[in-house]
């Protein structure tokens, strides 16, 4: 049995029908902190019609104890999010079944807790010593298949499962990286043949492309019947190859910053697709951080990434990988040097301690929104020139209890629910300066504030003030943990 209700939720959570409705396009300064393209207007967003709840006297807040919510917070059972990683340590650092049992230890210290084999394949034995290790360290691994090109190759595949289904670290198999549409037929094929060998206990999905992705890349010529190249390509993949989970790679931070307006913009269309893509399909969405450097593009600092996961998750995927942890190899190549993790030599580097922190930070919020699924968003102070990306059918005009939204940069709120009720992500879109949020409800409401500690207030009010970190993102559920 797989260790994480991500896995649960691949095959059985059920995605509610996104929202249509206009969204609020008011309070929006020239404070995002990475756009100068702005309307502005008066006060905070308001998300919902106002009430005479709001023109009568509101009873005083009262939050819980730091005691008391350190009790709350350890009374709650975490959902382990599925935090993977691109590209394990290179063979020469697991020569031997303790080298591997030390390097995945290592892993599993960082707060990563699955890994996408990468060229093990080729080498039974360092397979098995590699599927060894992540077993004892309870870190799960997603076997990399061949690249698929005719029948020859789905029978070597179909060899390559059998040899690796009994581990117990393994979770599923990654058919291809980044397919291109021709061959989703083969894809098809081998998703099929893989399934009937093992049964229903494992994933089994591709990584498709980002939208930056040129057409011949992705295969689609062009758009059709309303829909980009890009939507055809996601779309086509998942009615005719029917992956478990709809996951990709979107890498924002290129060498220079006067970049990230333009990929951001296309960053929040890209994630808009695949949100609606997978709600379409009633399948996770998994993607991909960006934590290292290659040519041309930039290792984000501890700001950055922190906004790189938030981002992430407040779209509603269920898991994301780190690209990239450890170096492949101390030749350049037509990319340059990929810095990671870890060096070519097996040495710790900046971007380990980042990761680990990141990683530590995120566990506050125990997978809360986890157990929630994405309606839509509400934002303030947001640029036009992001928010106006944003899918429609992602954007609410109320939703909730939540009457207005009020802050001092950039704001993006996830609105969030489940059988239980609703629940809202408050994330700082703005990466370089603190930020804080004032939530204003209908009436006084039962909140639980979940971060990187936990749960940071908790209580009955009528209003909820937040400070956020730059990129930082929190979880409000509309509910009291006792």
């Amino acid at each position: 049995m797989m260790k994480f209700a991500v896995f649960f939720k691949a095959l059985t959570l059920t995605l509610a029908a996104f929202v249509v409705l206009p969204i609020l396009a008011c309070a929006k300064v020239p404070n995002d902190g990475i756009s100068s393209d702005t309307t502005t207007s008066g006060g905070g967003t308001t998300v919902a019609d106002t009430t005479d709840a709001q023109t009568t006297a509101e009873p005083e807040s009262a939050f819980a104890s730091a005691e008391t919510r350190l009790e709350a917070t350890e009374s709650v059972e975490p959902i382990d999010l599925m935090l993977g990683m691109w590209v394990t340590p290179r063979p020469h650092l697991m020569t031997t079944q303790e080298d591997a049992d030390a390097r995945f230890a290592e892993i599993k210290k960082s707060g990563i807790n699955m890994v996408y084999s990468f060229g093990e394949s080729s080498d039974a034995a360092l397979m098995d010593r590699m599927l060894k290790a992540a077993e004892k360290n309870g870190v799960s691994v997603m076997i990399e298949l061949w690249r698929v090109a005719d029948a020859s190759t789905i029978e070597a595949n179909l060899t390559l499962v059998k040899q690796t289904m009994g581990y117990g670290s393994v979770i599923g198999y990654n058919m291809y990286d980044e397919p291109n549409a021709n061959i989703y037929g083969l894809l098809g094929e081998q998703y099929r043949r893989i399934r009937e060998t093992v049964g229903e206990d494992k994933l089994i999905m591709c990584n498709l492309f980002p939208n930056y992705a040129k057409d011949s890349q992705l295969g689609i010529s062009s758009g059709k019947d309303g829909m980009t190249a890009y939507q055809v390509y996601i779309d086509r993949f998942m009615s005719e190859v029917r992956s478990d989970v709809l996951s990709f790679d979107y890498y924002p931070f290129k060498a220079s910053s006067n970049d990230d307006q333009g990929k951001i913009r296309d960053m929040l269309i890209n994630f808009s697709d695949i949100a609606l893509c997978a709600q379409k399909y009633d399948v996770p969405a998994w993607g991909f951080v960006q934590n290292s450097s290659w040519s041309g593009t930039r290792i984000p600092n501890d700001n950055e990434l922190r906004w790189l996961s938030h981002f992430h998750l407040i779209f509603g995927l269920q898991s994301y990988s780190y690209f990239l942890y450890s170096q492949p190899s101390d030749v350049a190549g037509g990319e340059g040097i990929f810095e990671g993790m870890l060096t070519y030599g097996g040495e710790r580097t900046e971007i380990y301690d980042r990761v680990k922190a990141n990683n530590e930070a995120l566990s506050g919020l125990r997978g809360r929104f986890l157990d929630y699924t994405l309606k839509g968003f509400n934002v303030d102070k947001m640029s036009s020139y992001y928010e106006r990306y944003i899918a429609e059918q992602l954007k609410l005009e109320s939703f909730g209890t939540l009457v207005s939204v009020e802050s001092k940069y950039g704001l993006l709120v996830g609105c969030f629910e489940n059988e239980e009720g609703v629940a809202y992500y408050v994330m700082n879109f703005n990466y370089h300066l603190d930020n804080t949020a004032t939530l204003n409800f209908s009436e006084s409401a039962d909140v639980t504030v979940w971060g990187a500690d936990g749960i940071e207030q908790m209580g009955n009010t009528p209003t909820l003030e937040l400070q956020l970190l730059p990129g930082e993102g929190k979880f409000v559920e509309m509910k009291i943990y006792n």
